[in-house]
């Protein structure tokens, strides 16, 4: 019994760090050369809804650097060859590390069947990314 605690004990030691609070099918956007930290998103509907739709994606995250006010959070579509479908960007208030908040992302007029939705902060000024995620669907 003794046994089984620990190696549960372990587990969850080496694995809750590395967890994320988002949809299934996320990566990080290091597997696009953007090697930042991962965001926590929540995002529906999954499956997106038919174009000019708005979908709604609400964000918890503590961000390192606070933001400027040339910070956005960028929502974006993407096709399977990296080419830019659509995007929806809301301005952040200047001076905040934490963002918390529902965002309206409307869904562009062409859709394939496979795309990635993903979700970063920029800062345009700085031409900085400090968070991000993608959803490969």
């Amino acid at each position: 019994m003794n046994g089984n605690l620990i190696f549960v004990t372990i587990f969850l030691l080496l694995t809750l760090p590395f967890m994320v609070n988002g949809n299934d099918g996320w990566s990080p956007c290091s597997i696009i050369g953007l090697d930042k930290d991962i965001m926590n998103v929540q995002w529906g509907p999954d499956p997106v809804g038919a174009k000019g739709t708005v979908l709604q994606a609400t964000v918890s995250q503590t961000i390192t650097n606070a933001t400027t006010t040339s910070s956005f959070i960028i929502f974006g579509f993407t096709d399977k060859y990296g080419r830019i479908i659509g995007d929806t960007m809301h301005s952040l208030q200047p001076g905040i590390t934490n963002i918390e908040g529902s965002f309206n992302v409307i869904v562009p007029n062409f859709l394939p069947s496979s795309f990635k939705f993903s979700v970063v902060i920029y800062d345009s000024e700085l031409e900085i990314a400090s968070n991000c995620i993608l959803f490969n669907r």
